[in-house]
């Protein structure tokens, strides 16, 4: 059980609680608190669980006890939620998160030299705090980030 907004008590339960309990500080800390709500926590039509959180999300590819769940957090959840075309293109009409191209997380945001790194189905997301650049990565091919 964790303190979401306006103080509202929100409960973590299965791969999404087994994450939360076993991120480190850092992790706790770029997630921020949970977010209140049936479209902030819940299951997508893909079977994805998820919680979102002010800084980032935990998501698990089911609900299903041992299934992992990963963290994404900063840009490379914004990134991932943005809207794409079945090729990975930025676009108004396309699908986001598990629906769409890059599918579900296969890994947390981890520091790969000076960059962010998620790894997902059919991608990855890389992000340089340093410069700002986010790079998407679609079955191989470098596509705009669309941020």
């Amino acid at each position: 059980k964790l303190i979401g907004e306006s103080n509202v008590e929100v409960t973590l339960t299965g791969p999404i609680a087994a994450k939360y309990s076993s991120a480190t500080d850092d992790q706790k800390q770029a997630l921020g608190k949970p977010l209140t709500g049936d479209r902030n926590a819940g299951t997508r039509d893909s079977g994805l669980v998820f919680q979102q959180f002010q800084g980032g999300v935990i998501t698990a590819k089911n609900n299903q006890v041992g299934t992992p769940a990963y963290i994404t957090t900063g840009k490379i959840r914004e990134a991932w939620n943005t809207p794409r075309d079945p090729d990975g293109a930025p676009a108004v009409t396309g699908t986001n998160g598990s629906a769409g191209p890059l599918g579900f997380p296969t890994s947390d945001v981890n520091t790969v030299g000076d960059l962010l790194v998620s790894n997902f189905e059919h991608g990855k997301i890389e992000f340089n705090p340093k410069t700002g650049q986010v790079e998407v990565t679609v079955n191989g091919k470098v596509v705009p980030s669309g941020l």
